[in-house]
């Protein structure tokens, strides 16, 4: 009888588990990441444009403003003209800003494919590299093999990494994901305490641990 409990008992904790992520699981997506490229492509685009005025400078502004007034196919077309993820200046931004449209248009498999590209770039830098792998992974969390994300991640884990926080966060919700709670609550942990950690990653380390029962 002892073992019909237990079973139950772990029955009612996978649902536990389950609506966790449903609750949180894509928690992180449009937060953090959108602000600190954000950040990084205006400075990338201001270093860019002082030193190549150039017509591909322009013709990138233009897309972005078509983008911006609704005209997504004809962004898309601009973009797709001067989108290079081999790249290191305005191709690389450029394919950031389509694959950015195009999941906003729903179509992230064409997305992923040019975050993917961006990540095997060298062109783009390290820090470009970084976020092409956890957009491309964000971006596929809640329909992709949570095991193959989790690996791609990884080398992100490591200290001084750039978005190495992000890179946490994410691989905990997928370990609540394949129901490795020990696993979850051990990154999520080491999250909330995080001395580079930005503020707002690790309050959700802590409210997720609450959710779970860490703490």
């Amino acid at each position: 009888m002892s073992d019909v409990f237990r079973e139950v008992d772990e029955a009612v904790r996978q649902d536990q588990l389950k609506q966790i992520w449903k609750r949180y699981g894509w928690l992180i997506l449009g937060v953090g990441l959108a602000v600190i490229l954000g950040v990084g492509g205006y400075h990338a685009w201001k270093g860019y444009r002082a030193d190549q005025r150039t017509e591909a400078s322009d013709a990138y502004a233009d897309a972005l403003q078509l983008a911006r007034i609704g005209k997504v196919q004809e962004s898309l077309d601009a973009l797709g003209k001067l989108a290079d993820p081999t790249d290191g200046e305005v191709g690389t931004l450029a394919a950031f800003a389509q694959a950015r449209v195009l999941a906003g248009e729903g179509k992230v498999d064409e997305a992923a494919q040019i975050w993917d590209q961006l990540a095997a770039s060298d062109a783009a830098g390290p820090s470009f590299k970084a976020a092409a792998l956890v957009l491309s992974v964000q971006n596929q969390m809640d329909r992709g093999d949570a095991a193959a994300l989790t690996a791609r991640l990884q080398p992100l884990l490591a200290e001084g990494q750039p978005f190495r926080a992000t890179a946490m966060e994410m691989t905990a919700l997928l370990a609540l994901k394949q129901g490795d709670e020990a696993r979850a609550k051990e990154l999520l942990t080491q999250l909330s305490t995080l001395k580079d950690a930005p503020a707002s990653l690790q309050a959700r380390a802590g409210q997720l641990l609450q959710a779970i029962g860490a703490q």
